[in-house]
């Protein structure tokens, strides 16, 4: 398979080893690919499942009787997006000091690797894999998905004092004062004793109310929204993250400043709308634009 290095850039000249970092020093080039350019895979494609699998991803997510999951979005895609974003701000930064560009290298490989936490931290230091916990989190508890009356609902009980919370908030504080479950490491050690007893307690309330009563005591909760119930959520509206009007119905922009508006998003318009614009602007007049939709030349008339 042919090398990224010598592939379509390259060949189009337009390369930045090979061509622009000569030509424009203080070019900022952001190159996205699969593995990277060189190495054992270098050059080969990527694509966001393959790269959930190869890089471990995959295998911590899921329930442990099961075969492994691809996260549910395309994670990878987003996160080399966004380290790609970050990388040329910073290196725009550096130009700063010397007017020199230099070339920006994001790869999905790297993306995937660099979001395995906790589960890269705990291989380096004991050696074993990570095993799939589900919806629960590898080495803190409680802090998965239980069923109200009024359906799913999350808790993260992080810490000594969210557990105390929460079971006072479910009425049993005598089981937070115990040893049995004195910190995270003895309910870790059971939590085959502590899920059940949770299930019973949590089963019994209303999501909602539920999620009132823990958010005021301080613990992180909240029901399980589906996509619809998310995007119209009371907070999501008012932070402008689902817009619905005439032009465009969909996610809106998820950065904030606090004093550059931003533009909303726009439904994309028909092939070949902007075309006689763009001809008019390399030049070509109104008889010759006519004449080349005439001959069919001009895709979308």
């Amino acid at each position: 398979m042919e090398n990224f290095k010598t592939g379509t850039m390259a060949r189009w000249g337009l390369g930045y080893e090979e061509t622009l970092a000569d030509r424009h020093p203080g070019l900022v080039y952001c190159r996205i690919s699969g593995f990277g350019t060189d190495g054992p895979m270098g050059g080969l494609p990527g694509y966001d499942a393959v790269l959930q699998a190869y890089g471990g991803l995959m295998s911590v997510n899921g329930y442990p009787e099961r075969e492994p999951l691809r996260v549910g979005v395309p994670i990878v895609d987003h996160v080399t997006a966004n380290l790609a974003f970050s990388g040329i701000l910073l290196a725009l930064h550096a130009r700063r000091d010397d007017g020199r560009g230099q070339l920006v290298d994001i790869a999905l490989l790297d993306a995937v690797v660099s979001i395995l936490h906790p589960h890269g931290a705990s291989w380096a230091a004991d050696g074993r894999a990570p095993r799939r916990t589900g919806g629960a989190h590898p080495i803190v508890a409680p802090y998965q998905v239980f069923r109200t009356r009024s359906g799913d609902f999350f808790i993260s009980a992080a810490n000594d004092r969210q557990f105390r919370a929460l079971m006072t908030v479910l009425g049993r504080p005598e089981v937070a004062g115990g040893p049995r479950f004195a910190d995270n490491a003895a309910r870790i050690t059971r939590l085959d004793e502590l899920v059940p007893l949770l299930e019973d307690l949590i089963g019994a309330r209303d999501g909602g109310e539920l999620a009132r009563e823990l958010i005021a005591a301080g613990v992180p909760a909240g029901p399980v929204n589906d996509v619809g119930e998310a995007l119209r959520a009371a907070q999501v509206l008012h932070r402008g993250l689902f817009i619905d009007t005439d032009g465009y119905r969909g996610v809106g922009v998820p950065i904030s400043f606090g004093r550059s508006p931003t533009r909303n998003p726009t439904a994309p318009v028909a092939r070949g709308a902007d075309t006689e614009a763009i001809l008019a602007g390399l030049g070509y007049g109104p008889s010759d634009i006519a004449r080349l939709g005439a001959e069919g030349a001009i895709d979308g008339r």
